[in-house]
């Protein structure tokens, strides 16, 4: 049995996953797009040492240069499940990426396609009039793309231009048949405590070192690495180069990271068959003995 711990960020997943696999003596496997690059600590809320003890898969993959992509994962994480699922012992997956989730756990094939597309006249655009095109052309995949996120919405444009179909429909095709035994178990926090934890964790994150963090960072990895499209990288970024003040990069974070938290939200509540609990220790309790 897989249990696949999701949520908005701040919920409580991870806090979840430790309890859950020390209880039922599983590994913890990563489904977090940005808890893939080595050197992404502060930033992602990465703390590996939380999980003393407990096997660890699918963290610190790569250098944030390189890039990753959610096929990429996907492979990685079918081919660790052929080996820790061998007698199907428990596992426990983690993670508020909901993409990797769906792309791995359910018969998801991703679509090639070779048509060159023109898409000049979208990159002559400005971040708000790419992100109106591509709400006209794909409203539903815009909802899980942060609208700053220029590639993954060029992306999302390009296959639609390519194929003629939109990636929500592509996708509302397939994932109809999970690979798995899985359990899907959310944590559903008052979202005000949501946002009151995602404000004082960014501010955290400032006050260990976010700064040195990508600054250390910027020396191997260019400044529009795909990396750095994680929440936190490009506002610290912008802030390293002076673009904004102190004190409106730590409210650009705080803001970005609370829609990205309502996306989740959103995306958790209609894309998997999440079963809800309002604390860990409901989910737990559930898992274990219900």
């Amino acid at each position: 049995m897989i249990y696949a711990c999701v949520g908005p960020t701040a919920s409580g997943k991870t806090s979840l996953a430790i309890e859950l696999a020390n209880a039922l003596h599983a590994p913890i496997v990563n489904a977090d797009a940005f808890q893939v690059y080595r050197g992404m600590n502060i930033g992602t809320n990465k703390d590996l040492s939380l999980f003393q003890g407990i096997p660890h898969y699918l963290f610190d993959l790569v250098e944030p240069k390189d890039g990753y992509t959610v096929a990429q994962y996907q492979r990685a994480f079918r081919t660790l499940m052929t080996q820790l699922q061998p007698e199907k012992n428990p596992v426990i997956v983690v993670g508020g990426t909901g993409l990797y989730l769906k792309a791995s756990l359910y018969d998801f094939a991703f679509e090639t396609h070779e048509k060159a597309v023109d898409l000049s006249q979208y990159l002559a655009m400005d971040d708000a009039q790419l992100y109106a095109a591509l709400q006209a052309i794909d409203a539903v995949s815009a909802e899980t793309i942060h609208p700053h996120n220029r590639r993954r919405v060029l992306r999302t444009i390009e296959i639609y231009l390519a194929t003629g179909k939109t990636k929500s429909e592509t996708i509302a095709t397939q994932q109809k048949r999970l690979l798995y035994p899985v359990r899907f178990i959310g944590l559903n926090p008052n979202r005000e405590t949501v946002y009151k934890a995602i404000n004082a964790r960014v501010l955290t994150m400032v006050e260990a070192g976010l700064v040195d963090e990508v600054s250390q960072l910027l020396k191997t990895t260019p400044p529009d690495a795909f990396a750095f499209d994680a929440i936190g990288y490009k506002e610290t970024i912008a802030y390293l180069q002076g673009v904004i003040k102190k004190e409106e990069w730590i409210a650009k974070i705080q803001q970005a990271t609370r829609r990205y938290a309502k996306r989740q939200w959103t995306y958790f509540h209609h894309q998997l068959p999440v079963t809800w609990f309002s604390t860990i220790a409901e989910a737990k309790e559930a898992c274990l003995h219900g």
